[in-house]
């Protein structure tokens, strides 16, 4: 769903047009949830939580254009959710993430200046000097971070975010107090920023070619182009009317991807069990006779020979 203009205080009705979406992203939830439980690894955890944030973000965007507090409460929530969301995404990708305190100084800075921003975007008038020092700290606190901990993390992602939310700074102070727009066109480029962060991080923690990675990264990436394509239409072309839905569509091409990476892994690990000993991970007898039964068959096609070698341990079976 894309950011909008702040709505005006006569419209009163609950915005039922986000019912469906909740809907649909909670039963990928359950779905994604069920997956994840039969196939616990090190990113599940963190990208249901990114999911369960997308379902509270489309649960608040039912109430936003309530009248008075109650729809600048609603609206704050439902993009601090969405903020939210991408950040748990792009940090459960970092794959040094549990061995550095560094790692989780940065998630925590991040979360905190999405939230401080967003909650000034809804509640401070758009001339506050407080956006300010709220833009600054996007990359001020992953840039002392990344210096702090250089001698102990010298990642490309670290510093892919370092760049990223450092150039994001740039730009909230360059366009922020714009007339008219220019909160909004802060606001939709903190969201781009982040989910073309997740479409880094997704991009190079899973470098394969199979259905789930390619889904997934490129769905980030449509997801991050929503927050570019859609103000441009309503700045240059308002005539043209755009469903939420097809703003939305991202949304489920990411969950599809992450399921089916989680079916991939599910799938690869249940392969090693059937061709590996469960206590020492050696291979076993069954991948033994698949690999003699292949390389005999290679020598008998092109009529070679093949040789195995038998190493006998006394009193080892």
């Amino acid at each position: 769903m894309l950011v909008k203009a702040r709505k005006s205080p006569e419209v009163i009705a609950v915005n039922w047009s986000a019912l469906p979406d909740l809907a649909a992203v909670g039963l990928l939830t359950v779905a994604f949830a069920s997956v994840a439980k039969r196939n616990q690894t090190s990113n599940s955890s963190g990208w249901l939580i990114g999911w369960l944030m997308i379902a509270l973000h489309f649960a608040a965007a039912l109430f936003q254009n309530l009248p008075g507090n109650a729809g600048t409460w609603a609206q704050l929530i439902s993009i601090v959710a969405l903020g939210w969301s991408g950040i748990l995404f792009m940090w459960a990708s970092v794959p040094y993430r549990k061995k550095q305190t560094s790692s989780r100084w940065i998630l925590v800075g991040l979360l905190a200046a999405c939230t401080l921003y967003f909650s000034l975007y809804a509640f401070a008038p758009p001339n506050s000097w407080a956006f300010v020092p709220a833009a600054s700290l996007f990359g001020l606190f992953p840039l002392a971070v990344g210096a702090v901990s250089y001698r102990r993390v010298n990642h490309v992602l670290r510093w892919t975010i370092v760049l990223l939310f450092t150039g994001l700074s740039v730009f909230l102070l360059l366009v922020q107090y714009r007339p008219e727009n220019g909160q909004d066109i802060a606001v939709n480029g903190i969201l781009f920023t982040v989910f073309f962060g997740c479409c880094v991080h997704f991009g190079y923690a899973y470098r394969r070619s199979s259905a789930g990675p390619i889904i997934t990264t490129f769905g980030f990436l449509a997801w991050a182009c929503v927050f570019l394509v859609g103000p441009f239409i309503q700045m240059n072309y308002p005539s043209i009317h755009v469903e939420a839905e097809v703003w939305n569509l991202p949304k489920y091409l990411v969950a599809v991807g992450m399921i089916l990476l989680l079916l991939e892994d599910q799938l690869e690990h249940n392969r090693h069990l059937a061709l590996h000993d469960h206590l020492t991970g050696l291979p076993n007898r069954r991948l033994y006779q698949d690999r003699l039964a292949n390389a005999l068959e290679r020598a008998r096609r092109s009529a070679t020979h093949a040789a195995l070698l038998v190493v006998d341990l006394n009193g080892f079976k």
